[in-house]
């Protein structure tokens, strides 16, 4: 279900360039419901995405989201 987050934040979801493996991990500690834990991974995944995107600089002459935001004229 993690795989829902990529497809919320990334289009087109799923080519040969994105890296759209996921893995995960339990320490088991808390016991919940397999539907609770996968709607939370897809969020979690989307929200993951999102930051790095956010986070990312510019490289090699090309624009990251934040230099592109920088640049808008403030209101």
């Amino acid at each position: 279900m993690a795989h829902d987050g990529l497809a919320r934040s990334i289009d087109p979801v799923h080519t040969g360039f994105d890296g759209d493996a996921v893995f995960t991990l339990s320490t088991a500690k808390i016991e919940a419901k397999a539907d609770f834990i996968g709607i939370y991974a897809a969020r979690v995944m989307e929200a993951a995405i999102r930051n790095a995107v956010l986070a990312a600089d510019a490289l090699h002459g090309l624009p990251s989201a934040r230099s592109l935001h920088e640049k808008q004229p403030s209101n």
